[in-house]
């Protein structure tokens, strides 16, 4: 347990703005066109991605689709993802349960104040 605000309106950590989940199983490409593009790995529900710096939401309308550069967790590999496909099914989605710590905070086992300390 971490505390993500105290009392006095101090935040330690907040949601993180570049973390995504994978919904549903779905093709990381090396280029945003999906005419044209190579499958680089295969991105697996609960998998977690973060957004490439600098990446905006890119939509290609004639397919009615958005795509987003995102980078792996488990190995760092880049590649192009599908957010929602033309059809509504979600692919991947922006993180709740992902924070980046902002201030030191202490981090303990439980939930209560005189809880271990972790770290």
């Amino acid at each position: 347990w971490l505390t993500l605000r105290d009392a006095a309106g101090t935040t330690f950590a907040s949601p993180s703005p570049k973390a995504y989940v994978c919904k549903s199983t779905i093709a990381m490409t090396d280029i945003f066109d999906i005419a044209g593009c190579k499958v680089v790995r295969k991105v697996d529900v609960g998998e977690v991605l973060l957004v490439v710096e600098g990446q905006e939401e890119q939509a290609d309308s004639e397919k009615s689709i958005s795509r987003l550069k995102f980078k792996g967790i488990n190995d760092a590999r880049e590649g192009w993802v599908t957010l929602q496909g033309n059809q509504g099914t979600v692919y991947v989605e922006k993180s709740t349960s992902h924070y980046v710590v902002e201030k030191e905070t202490t981090v303990r086992q439980g939930l209560y104040k005189d809880a271990d300390v972790v770290c």
